[in-house]
């Protein structure tokens, strides 16, 4: 049984397990261009997580890369999305900003250490 929950002077409809499981088995296997993250929750991969995926994946080990590089994707995803609804492209921009210098510190202390 669904309720209506009042939000900002509009009704909207909480979901019902019943449709929450029919979701599940709609969407059991990601469309192209979809990816899911570690809670199964899918998510369109935008041009710039694409972007940063493929650096992750040119420029760190593939042993550190198979056991950390889809977390560090989400991450980044993550704070994209926030920066982007708290102030735009301003801080999407701030986040490759400070992202990138962090993934290439990151990529030459992992080398170094052999």
């Amino acid at each position: 049984m669904s309720t209506r929950v009042p939000w900002r002077g509009r009704d909207i409809r909480e979901r019902t397990e019943g449709d929450v499981a029919r979701r599940a088995r709609s969407t059991a296997r990601p469309l192209a261009g979809w990816k899911t993250n570690g809670d199964n929750r899918l998510r369109a991969e935008t041009p710039e997580t694409a972007l940063y995926r493929s650096l992750v994946r040119l420029l760190l080990p593939v042993h550190f890369r198979e056991r950390h590089g889809e977390e560090l994707v989400w991450v980044f995803s993550e704070l994209l999305m926030e920066a982007g609804i708290r102030r735009g492209a301003r801080g999407r921009v701030t986040i490759w900003i400070r992202e990138v210098p962090a993934l290439l510190r990151l990529t030459w202390r992992l080398r170094r250490r052999g």
